[in-house]
């Protein structure tokens, strides 16, 4: 299946946020917890092996949502779209929820192995505090399972979230093994509520469950209170990113004495390193940096 080239603009109207109970009056069944997202306005439920392409998502509650309701959603491609102006929710989510009944199960069918490549995604979220990330990776309740994507070269702008946001929120869930790499992330807003950041970030790694194998590289982040923050009981690999604007580079929040962040190999805005006058600094406990590195590692998308 192919979706490419379509404008899909100003959809979501049953959209009611004066009732907190029920703001999606008339969802569809088989959709299980689109809360103000009411569907988004292109919307992958049990697909596999399709192409979302050159699409415009403007102007809808949210822009583009891979959910598995009613069916695994796996290795799909969503490259070279714009998801912009998406009030409500994120420009590009990743979603697993539980099952519709209409599939039999028992148990959710997750969302995997999918990639979100050269996608523009910005301006997105604004109405609702704490309402849309440039790409979100969602699980939900237990059980859920959001795991292998890849989220590479997107353009991550001024959306109201973080620019990537990872969240588990409960233990049981698998979010793990996700790959961000070679994204150009900048103004995005803090994260909210249990996955909350100390500041606007650009990419934000939340998870009750410990989030293993992700893998966080080549990404140019500047424009950002914290760089990336990291808060989940396993151990995160920070490599190879450009880290700007002389503020925190790497943020672990977390207590959990299993929390660590492999942070070698990074540009920190300088030479010298973090800590130094003017470079990026490191934040938090367990984020190891050394070696670093010496020059920029993306010159090309600064």
């Amino acid at each position: 299946m192919r979706r490419w080239e379509n404008e899909v603009i100003n959809n979501n109207k049953s959209l009611n946020l004066s009732n907190q109970q029920n703001p999606c009056p008339g969802l569809p069944a088989f959709e299980t917890l689109e809360g103000f997202d009411c569907g988004e306005g292109i919307h992958l439920s049990g697909v596999d092996h399709s192409v979302v392409g050159n699409n415009t998502a403007k102007h809808n509650a949210g822009g583009i949502l891979l959910s598995d309701d009613t069916g695994a959603t796996y290795q799909n491609l969503i490259i070279g779209n714009l998801a912009q102006e998406n009030p409500f929710d994120c420009g590009i989510t990743i979603a697993s929820h539980p099952p519709a009944k209409i599939t039999n199960s028992i148990s959710p069918l997750g969302v995997f192995h999918n990639t979100i490549a050269n996608n523009d995604s910005s301006r997105n979220g604004f109405q609702v505090p704490g309402a849309g990330a440039g790409v979100g990776i969602f699980d939900s309740a237990p059980g859920t399972q959001a795991y292998g994507n890849v989220v590479i070269n997107n353009e991550l702008k001024d959306n109201g979230l973080p620019g990537v946001a990872l969240h588990s929120h409960t233990p049981n869930q698998n979010l793990n093994d996700n790959v961000i790499t070679g994204n150009r992330i900048s103004g995005n807003g803090a994260d909210t509520d249990d996955a909350a950041t100390p500041g606007p970030t650009g990419i934000n790694v939340f998870g009750v469950s410990p989030i293993t194998g992700t893998v966080i590289s080549e990404n140019v982040i500047d424009d950002e209170a914290v760089d990336i923050v990291t808060n989940t009981p396993a151990q995160v690999a920070v490599h190879l990113n450009d880290l700007l604007d002389g503020k925190i580079g790497v943020d672990n929040i977390s207590a959990s004495i299993a929390s660590t962040v492999d942070a070698t190999e990074n540009w920190w805005g300088c030479p010298d390193g973090p800590g130094e006058e003017e470079c990026t600094t490191v934040s938090g406990p367990r984020v190891f940096f050394t070696p670093w590195l010496r020059h920029p590692i993306r010159e090309d998308k600064r």
